[in-house]
């Protein structure tokens, strides 16, 4: 949903925001309420599964975010070395070693979960345990890592209200942006893809 729109229109997240600056062709494939794992089977095509239906084209930069709705599931973080799907880490790594066999010369990103309140009460996990799970995994990939977990990074505090009530789609949302959020993220991974782009 962090990049589908929640119910904001598609052209106003920051991706399609940023394509329509540049002219970029862009291709958003993200869903609302999808999971990265196929933990319990929540989804039927978590994004670990749903890669694969990605357009065999030749992109310049493939963004990936995840992880805010396997931490609202309890799915198990896993290890750094693990192919288990069924666990946060291990899904990772499969789809970014098919991802890096689908498209050889792309740069890949990978946007955090955002920070905010601890809402799983059945879990011990945070959102800064899949934050820096996500980060272990793309170290290990050679795959960009934006923190957006860290305020100072993207400029997102879901735990301040005055953020929620200004920047969200409504003041108790504490995931989505709303197009006055998308604008103000939008120069954050600007200049974090082209930061990117020039060391890749």
């Amino acid at each position: 949903s962090y990049f589908k729109g929640h119910g904001l229109l598609e052209n106003h997240v920051w991706p399609a925001l940023l394509a329509a600056k540049y002219d970029w062709t862009f291709f958003n494939y993200g869903q609302n309420g999808n999971m990265v794992s196929t933990y319990n089977d929540v989804d039927d095509l978590p994004l670990v599964k749903r890669y694969r239906q990605m357009t065999n084209n030749a992109p310049d930069i493939v963004m990936i975010t995840g992880g805010r709705n396997d931490y609202n599931n309890g799915v198990p973080i896993g290890t750094l070395d693990s192919t288990d799907t069924d666990t946060f880490m291990g899904a990772l790594n499969v789809m970014f070693k098919g991802l890096r066999d689908k498209y050889p010369d792309a740069m890949m990103i990978f946007t955090t979960v955002w920070n905010f309140p601890n809402t799983n009460t059945e879990s011990e996990l945070t959102y800064l345990d899949y934050a820096e799970a996500a980060e272990q995994v793309c170290e290990t990939w050679g795959i960009y890592c934006f923190k957006a977990y860290d305020p100072a990074v993207s400029g997102v505090d879901m735990t301040d209200e005055t953020f929620r009530a200004a920047y969200c789609m409504s003041p108790d949302d504490i995931s989505h942006l709303n197009l006055s959020g998308m604008k103000l993220v939008m120069p954050k991974y600007e200049q974090f893809i082209a930061d990117s782009l020039a060391d890749w």
